[in-house]
């Protein structure tokens, strides 16, 4: 995409979309970017147009956009030796002491690797210079970087040459660029899995390297913090996540189950693969809660990436697969009280690694082709399912009620088959079945037809199965959801809809939970829920995004902790697709859950806990970045003596206020004027007792 969008996030956090001057750079993906902060710009390297549109190979030119007044694009022509050759997937940061952008790999349209280092100075003359560093690491792409204002090094993790899990790296290496720059591995011991595509920050505050995510052998959702102060390596973190609800996952199989009102989920691709063999409830109707249905027994291993589909007349789930990739899915059988599963692929452990580095266990998959049904009868249990006749290898299968069969279809052929539950066998249907890729394929039982999804989700098909007919286009109005993959779907036969939810854009790295909906009686698609939450002990603040909602209006619902859910408020859109709603009514220390009602459609519960004192926050400078007078906004639990203080990247004092005696409470004061300080990035300090807190400041001119 080449639109520009801009989140503020003073007061209530909003969108805008910008409309910057001058000539864009070319659209494409797998760029670098950095923000210039002495010049209130970003400035872009590199990238190509990997997908959906490969319509540019890799480029070299550096692009800057200035954020100042009226965004505007322009290219920055070095005016010395270079540019690096073309690449895409690099790492790069700003080394504010130098006035320069740093990069580091990536990759060139030929598949050849880089492990080079430049460097494109912002002053004047301006241009790029080769940094000959000793022993670089090996070359890769789709690595991280950022910059240690501690250490004044780069910092580097991760990466792969093919994105496998044997071509990963989860090394942490760094670049000093005081004097003779040098590479050397940071640190020993224990060090997170291998990855790529992940993302990583540096905080100042706490001295650390942040990774979180990525692909490695899976989706991973971890998080790791490498501690830049002392040597005490890699440690990883435990975040909190909501409870009531199945860990992150990539792949998983889920499926509509009509006579209990509700979703189950089995399987996926979880950063603990034992995860996977897991089965989850999901209520559809009242309190939509998680809840987790214990199994005993089953097939061995753990597995991932599954189809599935409802049998309302077995009441069970049916689903099916390539033996490899196309993994297998599940049926749900009524009669027998049973979900069936067939395929899919399981993980080995096995140690990975250079010898000369730190091994650790990583799984190499292995492919399955047996049938087992899991009995839901208490309590529920695994049992072997045999069948007759040769098993089709299909990316999706769905079970046919009205036939009592399980249908099944194949991309790469584009043939349909069916294995019928009464007479046995498989066998392919008739007719001609051409069609377009898909990004995922459903059965419609009110109209007994498949439909697909495209990739990008900006196009859909349906298929008869009744006659043989051809695939033929649908098309819906209204708003489309972005590209993605790895989301869920289920028919809503109730609503007569298509749900997806979630997915990831693996070339971004972005993770959604969002929910869609594609209403056949409309054919209108549908953003159901965005949410985002501020509290503090006296109140909370809910704010909830839906495209295409200008002037709709919404019933807001809350519920305290198991008790029934109440209408607390109606709010209505502000015309950007926005809803806010503000709850007083709170006590301090309870747990409430919240959630929005538009229409038949609900947004994902929201759990708040309201704390029990104010805390401890600094809220940051304002305006950020600043040119004339600065304003800190804070609070503090405490009637205790505050003191502000404000120091360069290299530590050193610059400015130091102190308050004295101030109440509990949040509190906004003059701290100075920015045209005393020279342009740059600087530390502000907020401390009280034994207790304090760091976040940035920037200053321009």
């Amino acid at each position: 995409v080449d639109d520009l969008w801009a989140l503020s996030l003073a007061g209530q956090p909003s969108w805008e979309k910008l409309a910057p001057a001058g000539t864009p750079p070319p659209l494409r993906g797998g760029q670098s970017v950095i923000y210039d902060p002495v010049r209130d710009r970003l400035v872009i390297f590199g990238g190509n147009a990997e997908y959906p549109n490969c319509c540019i190979a890799e480029t070299n030119v550096v692009w800057a956009l200035t954020l100042a007044g009226t965004p505007t694009w322009e290219s920055l022509a070095p005016a010395t030796f270079g540019p690096p050759s073309a690449r895409r997937g690099q790492s790069a940061i700003y080394d504010p002491v130098r006035d320069r952008m740093i990069i580091f790999g990536g990759q060139a349209q030929d598949l050849d690797f880089f492990n080079d280092s430049w460097s494109f100075s912002f002053g004047n003359p301006g241009g790029w210079e080769v940094i000959n560093a000793y022993e670089p690491p090996h070359w890769r792409y789709n690595h991280t970087a950022v910059y240690d204002s501690v250490g004044d090094r780069m910092l580097v993790f991760g990466g792969t040459i093919d994105r496998s899990i044997e071509g990963s790296y989860n090394e942490t290496w760094a670049l000093g660029l005081s004097g003779n720059p040098t590479w050397q591995v940071v640190p020993s011991g224990v060090l997170p899995v291998g990855r790529y595509w992940h993302s990583a920050i540096c905080d100042p505050d706490r001295k650390s390297m942040i990774v979180f995510g990525g692909f490695g052998y899976e989706g991973l959702n971890d998080c790791w913090e490498l501690s830049l102060a002392d040597s005490s390596g890699w440690n990883r973190l435990s975040p909190h996540w909501p409870p009531s609800r199945p860990g992150p996952q990539y792949t998983w199989s889920t499926m509509y189950d009509a006579s209990r009102g509700r979703m189950l989920l089995f399987g996926g691709s979880f950063s603990d693969p034992t995860a996977a063999r897991e089965l989850w409830s999901l209520s559809l109707s009242g309190s939509r809660n998680w809840s987790l249905v214990p199994v005993e027994g089953g097939p061995p291993g753990s597995w991932s990436g599954y189809r599935a589909a409802y049998d309302s007349r077995g009441d069970r789930v049916i689903a099916i697969g390539q033996k490899w990739n196309y993994s297998d899915p599940l049926v749900y059988d009524p009669e027998v009280e049973a979900l069936v599963i067939y395929g899919g692929e399981t993980y080995v452990d096995e140690l990975a690694g250079r010898a000369s580095r730190d091994q650790v266990l990583k799984p190499r998959q292995r492919g399955l082709d047996d049938f087992w049904a899991l009995h839901l009868v208490d309590p529920p249990s695994w049992q072997p399912f045999l069948t007759s006749g040769s098993p089709v290898h299909a990316a999706w299968s769905f079970y046919d009620p009205s036939r009592h069969r399980l249908v099944g279809f194949s991309p790469d052929s584009n043939n349909v088959w069916e294995l019928s539950f009464t007479a046995g066998g498989w066998r392919p249907l008739p007719g001609p079945r051409a069609a377009p890729p898909w990004g995922t394929v459903l059965y419609d039982s009110k109209r007994d037809r498949f439909v697909g999804l495209t990739p990008t989700l900006d196009a859909s098909w349906s298929l008869p199965l009744a006659d043989g007919s051809p695939w033929a286009p649908i098309t819906p109005t209204g708003e489309t959801p972005t590209w993605r993959e790895g989301f869920q779907t289920i028919y809503d036969p109730v609503g007569d809809r298509i749900i997806i939810a979630g997915g990831v854009n693996q070339w971004s790295g972005m993770r959604f939970d969002e929910v869609w909906g594609l209403a056949f009686g409309t054919a209108t698609a549908t953003a159901l829920a965005l949410a985002n939450v501020d509290v503090t002990p006296e109140h909370v603040v809910l704010s909830w995004y839906g495209s295409a909602t200008a002037g709709m209006s919404a019933l807001v619902e809350r519920r305290l902790d198991d008790r029934d859910w109440v209408e607390i408020g109606r709010i209505e859109s502000d015309g950007r697709g926005v809803f806010v709603f503000e709850d007083r009514d709170v006590m301090r220390g309870a747990r409430y859950f919240y959630r929005l009602r538009v229409g038949d459609a609900l947004t994902q519960e929201t759990s708040v806990e309201i704390p029990l004192e104010l805390a401890f926050a600094l809220r940051g400078p304002r305006p950020n970045p600043a040119r004339t007078d600065v304003l800190i906004e804070f609070s503090v639990p405490r009637a205790l003596p505050v003191a502000l203080a404000l120091y360069d990247v290299q530590g050193r004092l610059q400015s130091r206020k102190e308050l004295g005696r101030v109440d509990p409470g949040a509190h906004t004061v003059r701290f100075g004027d920015a045209r005393d300080l020279s342009p740059g990035v600087y530390l502000l300090q907020l401390s009280q007792g034994d207790r304090s807190l760091t976040t940035r400041l920037l200053v321009m001119r």
